[in-house]
Order: structure tokens, then C-alpha cells, then sequence
């Protein structure tokens, strides 16, 4: 399934919460930071919101929340050196 970019409106109808409370959560490591997409624009990559609400429905606790959230982030590393890997060798 191809990945998109959700914007915060988005996600928040997505999650239920409201933004100040969806913004703590994020800071406090229960939910995914959003990734640069633009000088002034930030989103969320779908997959990461898919996840983070199929923890919650299937009732992980806040420990296993910010587990899987550090899983995501070490996720995306790994794919942002990928990239980076195959842009060196092609140039």
C-alpha cells in the first residue's frame, strides 16, 4: 500500500484528540513527530497513523505505545539512509 502524507488536521480526525492534546503526546514520545514536507509545512506518513491506531484499538498500554514509536522513528532512519545509500551510489 503507498505511503501518504497527512497533515495535522488529518491525523487529528484521525486520532480523536484535540490538537493541544495530541501536540503533549508527541512530546512526550506516545506518538510520532511529523516529518518536513515543505519551508512551512509538516505531515504524518500514513503508515505510521495506521500503526499508532491499531496499537490503541488493540489496547497497548502507554509503555508499548512508546516503544512502537521508537521502533517508527528507527523506521524512518533506516529508510532515509537507504536512500541516501542508493542516491551516493547513482551519482
Amino acid at each position: 500500500m503507498p505511503i501518504s502524507m497527512l497533515r495535522e488536521p488529518r491525523v487529528l480526525e484521525s486520532t480523536g484528540d484535540k490538537r493541544s492534546n495530541f501536540r503533549k503526546k508527541v512530546a512526550e514520545g506516545r506518538y510520532t513527530p511529523p516529518v518536513k514536507i515543505g519551508a512551512r509545512a509538516a505531515a504524518w506518513p500514513s503508515d505510521e497513523v495506521e500503526a499508532l491506531a491499531r496499537a490503541r484499538v488493540a489496547g497497548l498500554d502507554e509503555t508499548q505505545i512508546r516503544a512502537l514509536v521508537r521502533r517508527l522513528l528507527a523506521k524512518r532512519k533506516a529508510v532515509a539512509a537507504e536512500l541516501r545509500e542508493q542516491l551516493a551510489q547513482g551519482e
